[in-house]
């Protein structure tokens, strides 16, 4: 579990601790056909701090949907309490811990959606934005949290050979904390991958 820690609450500082003996439990339910595909996810998680405990839900839809043969769109979108942890790079807590220790999980929703095309046998591309946010009380974790956050990414793959994958991939990437303080992040990132 993840705790906003009661002494360091201006900050929004972040304790990790996990006393609970309840492992977080998921379910899924799968679809597929010509259209492509649609997963409907759910999960029950327990937290516990210091004889505190409380209970996070969450629920997640996710899928591609096919626009012929060249192109398709793939999405993710999941709301739920307790799922900081569970999005990715982690840009919120699991929960929010009052002076007196008692804990509540912290709701928060994030998805995508992304456009990939396929230009020819041997080269595609992808179109992407993400999001995230959290519904933070900041008269417990402070105005030093994240509130938001949201990046775009632009990318082409070239398959010369079969198994090996050469791509490039441009981002933006923006986090927004609760004190309306913002920062920015730009990124070129280059890979090569072969698959055994």
């Amino acid at each position: 579990m993840q705790a906003y820690a009661p002494n360091a609450l201006a900050a929004g500082a972040r304790t990790t601790t996990g006393d609970n003996s309840v492992p977080d439990l998921t379910g899924r339910y799968n679809m597929k056909g010509d259209w492509g595909h649609l997963s409907v996810a759910a999960l029950l998680r327990q937290f516990k701090s210091a004889g505190n405990t409380d209970n996070g839900a969450a629920v997640s839809v996710s899928g591609k949907f096919n626009l012929g043969s060249s192109d398709d769109i793939r999405y993710m979108a999941n709301y739920g309490s307790g799922i900081g942890r569970y999005m990715a790079f982690g840009p919120g807590s699991d929960v929010m811990q009052d002076a007196s220790g008692d804990i509540d999980a912290l709701n928060g929703w994030g998805g995508f959606v992304a456009w990939r095309h396929v230009f020819s046998p041997k080269l595609r591309g992808n179109l992407m934005y993400s999001a995230a946010a959290f519904d933070n009380d900041v008269a417990l974790v402070g105005w030093g949290v994240t509130e938001r956050s949201q990046s775009y990414h632009a990318n082409l793959i070239y398959t010369p050979f079969p198994k090996l994958d050469i791509g490039a991939e441009i981002g933006w990437g923006q986090r927004s904390l609760e004190d309306a303080r913002e920062g920015d992040l730009k990124r070129v990132q280059t890979h090569v991958k072969y698959s055994f």
